[in-house]
């Protein structure tokens, strides 16, 4: 395991903190955030959510061209060469990120989609419980995959002006959180 630098640690730190809706005062960097391997946690996911992308000019981001619609999704990875390589920071210290997918609208990012192992199942389940209280809806369907069919459970939640939903399992046998605002973006300071 590689030593995180100590200024993006700070970063993370002050980012985690901050409430996503209010000025601390200090200048955040979570380009750096997400470029370091620290933990992003729950609230450094949520923080993502309408924070324009000129904010997250050091993270290691891959985007795919514009949708007609002008939508684009973008990747926390490294390109090397023709290669696409996902390298996201874990999530906590024992839940660690398959992919972590930002969607971009505009300048600013829409949504954000976490997928991890379904093994994490209680360890996000505890963590969206914590932070939205119980679930809003939860939906359980029987879904055809490429491998036959299986059961399929979506939990959403909202609070604070977010919305949040929980999938699993996703058609790449994966479990996914996507994050989002619930009416429109949520105003964020001028980087």
């Amino acid at each position: 395991m590689t030593a995180t630098p100590l200024s993006a640690l700070i970063a993370f730190i002050a980012l985690a903190g901050a409430p996503a809706a209010q000025t601390t005062g200090q200048s955040q960097d979570p380009g750096a955030v997400l470029a370091a391997q620290s933990p992003l946690g729950l609230t450094g996911v949520e923080a993502l959510v309408g924070i324009p992308m000129s904010t997250l000019a050091a993270a290691p981001l891959v985007c795919a061209d514009p949708a007609p619609d002008g939508a684009k999704a973008c990747r926390v990875a490294r390109r090397y060469g023709d290669y696409l390589i996902d390298s996201p920071p874990p999530l906590t210290d024992k839940v660690r990120l398959k992919r972590l997918t930002l969607f971009v609208r505009g300048q600013s990012v829409e949504a954000v989609s976490l997928e991890t192992s379904p093994d994490n199942f209680h360890a996000l389940l505890g963590l969206l419980k914590a932070r939205f209280g119980p679930p809003a809806s939860s939906h359980s369907a029987r879904i055809q995959f490429a491998h036959g069919a299986a059961p399929r459970l979506t939990m959403t939640w909202r609070a604070g002006g977010l919305r949040a939903s929980l999938t699993d399992p996703t058609p790449f046998g994966a479990l996914s959180v996507r994050i989002t605002a619930s009416h429109g973006l949520p105003k964020r300071p001028a980087a």
